[in-house]
């Protein structure tokens, strides 16, 4: 569904992505780790085209993506989130979601379902503000609104960051439910409990190269891994 084939980004001097090769399938379930500054942020807003490789070429559903704007990415079945939940803040819930359907008339019935049966928490408070949400609610409300356009595919920026641990479950649970559903994610994310419960293929970047990228119980015993991101005894979080 979605392959990436020797990508290069760079700033200036800066190599930020080098010779990145993966794909994904239909309906896979991946999580992207790496170092602060390893290339994570800058892997997704290539994909989603808000920025353009410096070379090399990304494909979706076997069509050329690497030059295509952004909006044309959306409509051709990819969306994604932000660190930082992008909403309208002093609009109510509701609103934002109308919003969000916007552009998608008659393709949002899977978001407004999607909160219905596994937000009821939202579901609630659709005449209040968003501001009034917990971080909980803000991260998993903007990952709901993605659903508008029924993409086939989610990229997802640090969506456990800010969480207690017991939110960090309940969001795992979530996005099982919403892969089980049909859409693929691609998740960025530091907490290593949070990739492990959820991921059965995860890609490993430092400095911008891709070092890893295999199912959480080979990643532990790779010791170019462990050096670079994971530590020592990080293999107790598959116990």
């Amino acid at each position: 569904m979605l392959q990436l084939k020797n990508v290069f980004r760079r700033f200036g001097g800066v190599v930020a992505l080098n010779d990145v090769s993966f794909s994904m399938h239909h309906g896979e379930l991946v999580g992207l780790i790496g170092p602060n500054g390893s290339g994570k942020s800058t892997l997704v807003n290539v994909v989603s085209g808000m920025i353009r490789a410096t070379s090399g070429r990304v494909f979706f559903r076997d069509v050329d993506i690497t030059a295509v704007r952004t909006t044309r990415i959306v409509d051709l079945g990819i969306s994604r989130n932000f660190q930082s939940p992008r909403l309208y803040w002093e609009l109510s819930l509701r609103r934002n979601m109308e919003i969000a359907e916007l552009e998608f008339v008659g393709r949002s019935e899977l978001m407004r379902r999607f909160i219905a049966q596994h937000l009821p928490q939202v579901e609630s408070q659709l005449d209040q503000s968003a501001q009034t949400l917990s971080l909980f609610e803000q991260k998993t409300f903007e990952i709901a609104l993605r659903l508008a356009s029924r993409p086939m595919l989610i990229l997802l920026d640090e969506p456990a960051a800010g969480l207690s641990p017991s939110e960090q479950d309940e969001l795992v649970e979530i996005l099982k439910v919403l892969n089980s559903s049909g859409c693929a994610l691609l998740v960025i994310e530091h907490s290593m409990s949070v990739i492990f419960q959820l991921c059965k293929r995860v890609l490993v970047l430092r400095g911008g190269v891709l070092i890893g990228d295999d199912a959480p119980a080979a990643l532990v015993k790779n010791e170019l891994v462990i050096e670079a991101y994971l530590g020592p005894g990080v293999a107790q979080l598959l116990q």
